[in-house]
């Protein structure tokens, strides 16, 4: 789980075996639309909203939500809600780290 991974990816922990969430157009596109926006996707991941995690788990590995939601429910969302939180951030930056000192906030905007 220590081993570095490309800009815009992050390392999760389902069932004991590792995986890569993958940012990418269309899971930003995916996870917008799936999730009331990303604002959206971030409060229904705070609210651990089950069906949240496993939708935007699902579209980072590229994979259909039932193969996946048995490893989430093992796994736990407690585990599961900083990485889940990272990588919407990715999607919503263009997989992009966020600027230090930019706040994630839009240019122009307080």
């Amino acid at each position: 789980m220590n081993k570095p991974v490309n800009p815009g990816e992050v390392r999760i922990t389902l069932a004991g075996q590792d995986r890569v969430l993958r940012s990418s157009l269309r899971a930003a596109r995916a996870v917008s639309a799936g999730q009331d926006g990303f604002v959206g996707a971030l409060q229904r991941l705070s609210r651990y909203d089950f069906d949240a995690f496993v939708s935007i788990i699902a579209v980072g590995l590229s994979v259909e939500p039932s193969e996946i939601e048995e490893a989430i429910y093992e796994t736990g969302l407690q585990d599961l809600i900083d990485p889940a939180s990272k990588y919407v951030g990715y999607l919503m930056r263009g997989g992009q780290e966020a600027k230090k000192g930019d706040g994630g906030a839009p240019k122009g905007k307080p």
